[in-house]
């Protein structure tokens, strides 16, 4: 029991001295096993002095640790950290005399942290001979490491300093990526350092990246978004050059309600995508933290930016392909934002199985995209229909059903007791299965949604 104890605290240090464990993470993870009662406080001391004695870890960093562990999470205004229910830590307000504290804490830190990374650098270089080695794997990792945490305190200073206020960046998540060498601390392009995990999905992962050439400009706002694809994608070159076509589509599209796409590239078997990185949350977070029906006149207010921007897009012949709550972005400034255009629509073409890929969400697409048919805007008229049935309702017009399943087991969407006759009309005829029989446009669908009793009328 004591041994495992050691090598539960064993591995969570040798996770944050290699730049994989943010300090916060580490001080809530040592405390979380105290807490539970899985090891015993004294193995703490004990395997921090083990570490101390061989120089790993500086003297005065081991009672700081084992005091910010003993303060537990009740004394969150002291030790200025919280936990919230996935155990991520977060800085809580801080006063002027606090946060020169944290500061030269975290300066400490990435002290130590560094001095590790060359360390164990050094160790990898000289400790077998190249030719003994079957590859440089290790070796890269730790030096994009050691640049990775690096380069993430100064674009963290840069931010604050041009915001003038505390740093929002979450600390680093797991090394691994689906499919493809890049993960958290890999350097891309010899340009973007991949600083945190902050999303993904079937097609790929998202990653908060510092952009080296932004740093070097002297860019207030260094940070970007990387969406990293699977690996299939930067092996199959029909599958390459068409997500580049439709990520160049994308590019084109600059409108403040929609995200901006910076560049695609590949950098060996990773085939990624450039983006603005956003600040705020995504709509299904905000759904699922409000647990409760949104009014039609909030919903529409939700929205609007999201209809702006998907009318922009169709304007200009490019569809989305997979508008759902999760490709909805509140940003903190009260903008609303779509993310993911193009590459969705990209997967819809032949060139993709899209079973396989599973790249649109079933109980939000059009038949039309499951099936692989002919697409028109209408097909991103229905899934703005669900995404609006949800917030009026708490859930998606069929369930976890997909159209195609609800149509042939003839379901329509249930009465509303939040909308009037006309508007429940207008709700059911955006969400109809036909696309022949389906509000055709964005634009038609919002106005009959904002002015239901004139078009009512006059019918």
């Amino acid at each position: 029991m004591v041994a495992d104890a050691h090598d539960g605290h064993r591995d969570k240090l040798e996770a944050f001295l290699s730049g994989r464990l943010s300090y916060v993470q580490l001080i809530s993870e040592l405390r979380n096993g105290i807490v539970r009662g899985s090891v015993a406080p004294g193995s703490l001391g004990e395997v921090l002095g083990e570490y101390s004695a061989s120089g790993r870890l500086p003297h005065d960093l081991v009672p700081l640790i084992i005091q910010e562990v003993q303060r537990g999470p009740g004394h969150a205004s002291e030790s200025d950290v919280e936990e919230d229910d996935e155990a991520t830590v977060r800085r809580a307000p801080e006063d002027g005399q606090g946060a020169r504290r944290r500061s030269a804490i975290d300066d400490r830190v990435d002290d130590v942290v560094l001095q590790a990374l060359v360390e164990e650098y050094k160790a990898l270089k000289g400790g077998d001979a190249p030719a003994q080695r079957q590859d440089d794997t290790d070796l890269d990792h730790f030096m994009s490491a050691f640049v990775g945490a690096r380069l993430r305190r100064t674009a963290e200073r840069t931010e604050t300093e041009a915001s003038g206020g505390a740093s929002t960046a979450a600390p680093s998540a797991s090394p691994q990526t689906k499919g493809g060498r890049a993960r958290v601390g890999s350097l891309l392009k010899e340009r973007f350092v991949l600083d945190r995990e902050i999303g993904g999905g079937a097609m790929g992962r998202v990653y908060a990246a510092v952009d080296r050439r932004r740093l070097e400009a002297g860019d207030g706002r260094p940070y970007v978004a990387i969406k990293v694809l699977d690996r299939q994608f930067g092996q199959d070159s029909r599958a390459f050059r068409t997500l580049e076509a439709e990520a160049r589509k994308a590019q084109a599209l600059a409108h403040p309600n929609i995200v901006h796409v910076y560049d695609f590239d590949r950098d060996g078997p990773d085939a990624f995508i450039v983006m603005e990185l956003l600040r705020g949350r995504p709509l299904d977070e905000e759904l699922d933290r409000r647990g409760r029906p949104i009014p039609l006149e909030e919903t529409l207010a939700m929205l609007a930016g999201a209809f702006t921007g998907l009318g922009f897009a169709h304007e200009r012949d490019v569809l989305h392909c997979d508008i759902k709550p999760s490709n909805i972005f509140l940003c903190a400034d009260g903008t609303t934002k779509l993310v993911d255009f193009g590459i969705a629509s990209a997967s819809t073409l032949p060139v993709f199985d899209v079973d396989e890929l599973a790249s649109f969400t079933g109980r939000y697409a059009a038949p039309e995209v499951i099936e692989h048919q002919i697409r028109t805007p209408a097909a991103d008229v229905y899934s703005m229909a669900c995404v609006v049935y949800e917030m009026l309702s708490g859930a998606p017009p069929f369930g976890d059903r997909t159209s195609v399943d609800a149509r042939e087991l003839g379901k329509k969407p249930a009465n509303l007791n939040s909308l009037d006759r006309r508007q429940m009309s207008t709700l059911r005829d955006a969400l109809a299965f036909d696309m022949d029989q389906r509000i055709a446009s964005v634009a038609e669908f919002r106005s009959r949604l904002e002015d239901t009793g004139r078009r009512w009328f006059g019918r």
